[in-house]
């Protein structure tokens, strides 16, 4: 389906709000006092009733007005429960993309991969039917392919005689992948094939994410350094960034998901922060951009965390009650990454 974004002085206002936030949390940051958890939050869409819940040690969530009407987008605040460990190695190893126990298997891709990076990737007995759906593709919302990977499948069904073979079948899922990867570290948010929905239709992506990168919160007043290699990616370079790429499996509505995913990370002054980008999922999320920041406050340390995804489930008919679920779906796995890192106060 094409995607109509639309902007409007609510979300606009609460972008600002939030990432106003973040530049003055940081620069507070060198200064001689620290700020409280009331004087950040309260310049954000968090209100006082969320400030006493995080200083009571509870985990927070606001709603943040979306771009699209095929976007979700929630914050999540809470005070870190051990600060002597909010430094980077307390977030940027964690799988932020879904919560624990949907993430079937992931593995770190290195720069210069080949297939052989990619064979863990494997659809047992039991999701036998989410590799059929791959050999008997077609355009549309159940797998997100594009126009040539759609013939890539038609063309292995062809040669097949129209009988599934697995390890043919895994091996050109491994091929896509590969392929996918190269390009976005060739190309970046350019180089990440469109979805085909069908009837000419299709889905960007990358312009997604684009879109999420633009309404993070005021990312290039902040550090601008990161907003540009993020936006520029991979002709812009950062020594002080780090930078990770994933391939991951994970259970989506009770069926098996492939994706890749681009982790950056980087020191903010006393501050950290990650970015972690879905730029391929192979079924029901167009994309994801989750955003995670550890601030120091008076009372110790301070956890900011969103996450913008791009769904088409949301859309057509019902959807004002497909947004309603699927927020309180996001809020709920928002939580329970949380609680299974046991980053959070009173969580244990």
């Amino acid at each position: 389906m094409f995607q109509i974004t639309y902007q409007n002085s609510s979300a606009m206002k609460t972008s600002l709000y939030l990432f106003s936030f973040l530049m003055f949390s940081i620069n507070v940051c060198f200064a001689s006092e620290l700020p409280t958890v009331s004087r950040l939050l309260l310049e954000t869409p968090f209100n006082t009733k969320h400030v006493k819940k995080v200083l009571a040690g509870e985990i927070v969530t606001t709603d943040i007005v979306p771009v699209s009407k095929t976007e979700l987008a929630q914050g999540v605040a809470c005070l870190v429960k051990n600060t002597a460990k909010t430094n980077l190695d307390a977030i940027h190893k964690e799988t932020w993309l879904a919560p624990e126990q949907h993430v079937l298997s992931s593995l770190l891709i290195p720069e210069h991969a080949s297939l052989a990076d990619f064979k863990g990737i494997h659809f047992n007995v039991q999701n036998k039917n989410e590799l059929e759906r791959f050999f008997e593709v077609k355009a549309g919302q159940e797998l997100n392919l594009s126009l040539s990977e759609i013939s890539a499948f038609e063309k292995l069904k062809a040669e097949q005689n129209n009988q599934l073979h697995v390890q043919s079948t895994e091996l050109l899922i491994h091929h896509m992948l590969l392929s996918r990867f190269q390009r976005y570290r060739k190309q970046g948010l350019k180089g990440i094939s469109p979805y085909a929905r069908g009837s000419s239709e299709i889905t960007h992506p990358g312009n997604q994410l684009n879109t999420s990168l633009e309404e993070s919160f005021g990312l290039k007043e902040i550090y601008p350094q990161l907003y540009y290699l993020l936006r520029d990616y991979p002709q812009t370079t950062n020594a002080s960034v780090n930078e990770d790429y994933y391939w991951y499996m994970v259970s989506l509505g009770d069926r098996p998901a492939v994706g890749l995913s681009h982790r950056i990370h980087s020191k903010i002054g006393a501050a950290t922060l990650l970015i972690e980008r879905g730029y391929y999922i192979s079924h029901t999320l167009d994309s994801v951009q989750i955003l995670v920041g550890l601030i120091p406050v008076q009372e110790g340390t301070l956890l900011l965390y969103v996450n913008r995804t791009w769904t088409e489930e949301i859309s057509g008919l019902f959807a004002r009650v497909k947004r309603k679920i699927a927020n309180k779906i996001m809020r709920s796995q928002m939580d329970h990454v949380l609680k299974n890192i046991q980053i959070c106060r009173n969580l244990d």
